[in-house]
């Protein structure tokens, strides 16, 4: 991966979400994957031909004759939410780096299609994208823009120096509000050449991604490096 692939809109194309916490235990499950529920099957089978008629979907995606789209419509309380989170997403191109817009123009996009899709699965007969829908819909495109914002400013190189700038703002990032000290730094960074490790800490610093502060523990004051943001 590389910047390119966030503004040829690649990546802005994705969901992402990041899963942090403990490993949850191993389910042993109570029925066979062969057991599936009539009800669940006939859910399944008529979503998938909801708006294309009986039969093996009535031929209508062999392009041999027009298929008209079934519309959903917002209710008064999904287009009162999804006008204030355009607004939301509008104000935010003023505050994000200039390489995240091709990542935040997208939000609203994925919003729209996680409120559809939810409501759709809902109800196929008559879809009407609800309130709720759309107000789950857009905190959950949110969180993600806001991640992949993150991850492609963090993790993405174009070249070695742009990697290792990251591999240091990463390890002082995980240090977490402890900090880590410039020497475990230099351990944990002992690949990266000791001048230029000081000029990416030193670019970190003048652009407020980090922060030099003062620990005490009992007699003795370290240096620790901070992650800011």
């Amino acid at each position: 991966m590389s910047a390119l692939n966030t503004s040829d809109g690649l990546l802005p194309r994705f969901l992402l979400f990041n899963v942090a916490g403990p490993k949850p235990p191993r389910v042993i499950a109570e029925r066979s994957v062969t057991d599936v529920p009539r009800s669940l099957i006939d859910a399944c089978q008529a979503l998938v031909l909801a708006g294309r008629g009986a039969g093996n979907l009535s031929g209508v995606e062999t392009g041999a004759q027009r298929c008209k789209p079934v519309a959903v419509a917002y209710s008064p309380e999904a287009k009162t939410e999804l006008q204030r989170f355009e607004a939301f997403v509008d104000e935010r191109e003023g505050v994000v780096p200039h390489q995240s817009l091709p990542i935040l123009n997208r939000a609203v996009e994925h919003a729209i299609k996680l409120a559809l899709t939810v409501s759709v699965g809902a109800n196929w007969t008559e879809p009407v994208i609800a309130g709720e829908a759309m107000v789950w819909a857009t905190k959950l495109a949110w969180h993600s823009t806001s991640v992949m914002m993150e991850e492609t400013r963090d993790k993405i190189a174009d070249n070695q120096r742009e990697a290792d700038r990251n591999r240091i703002l990463e390890h002082i990032k995980k240090a977490g509000p402890e900090g880590i000290t410039e020497g475990k730094l230099a351990d944990r960074c002992g690949g990266i050449e000791r001048n230029r490790r000081t000029d990416i800490l030193k670019d970190l610093l003048e652009a407020e991604r980090i922060a030099r502060r003062e620990t005490k523990t009992g007699a003795r004051s370290r240096i620790r490096l901070h992650f800011v943001g």
